[in-house]
């Protein structure tokens, strides 16, 4: 959980291209949003 949370931009855990970090990233705005919202 810890080290999820902390992911570099520039170095993905996936190793996805810098254009693919979207993906990964909407993923942990969804997370944060849904705890607010809930």
């Amino acid at each position: 959980m810890s080290g999820s949370r902390p992911v570099p931009r520039r170095e993905s855990p996936w190793g996805l291209p810098e254009g693919e970090t979207r993906e990964p990233k909407a993923h942990r705005c969804n997370d944060r949003a849904e705890d607010v919202i809930q």
